[in-house]
């Protein structure tokens, strides 16, 4: 009796529910694309996301890179002021040691010529 119930119940109920599906079909069918546009962008976040971080890895690799080359600036100026103090000293040294020989600078007569009235 009640397989009788149920078989006359869904004989008389099926139109209504092919109607019932016809009538939220359209509803359901944005809703399938919303959700598929929701992961689509989900997935672009997400690949954003981890090009950020590419990026800020990358960012803080090349400041590191600055500061190695900063350093590397600082010593080699200050390689460069020594090595200059040091061939001065020695200049000096040399001139200070040979006190006989005339600077020519100091005394432009005996670069160009012997008898000038200077």
């Amino acid at each position: 009796m009640l397989q009788k119930f149920l078989s006359i119940a869904v004989i008389t109920l099926y139109p209504s529910l092919l109607l019932a599906q016809q009538a939220v079909a359209p509803v359901i069918a944005p809703m399938g694309a919303t959700q598929a546009q929701l992961n689509q962008v989900q997935s672009i976040v997400l690949d954003q996301e981890q090009q950020l971080q590419q990026l800020q890895q990358n960012l803080n690799t090349l400041r590191g890179e600055n500061e190695s080359l900063k350093h590397r600036i600082v010593q080699f100026e200050n390689s460069q002021r020594n090595l200059l103090a040091d061939m001065d000293q020695r200049l000096r040294n040399l001139e200070s040691a040979t006190p006989g020989v005339a600077n020519p600078a100091a005394n432009p007569c005996q670069s160009c010529c012997q008898s000038c009235c200077h």
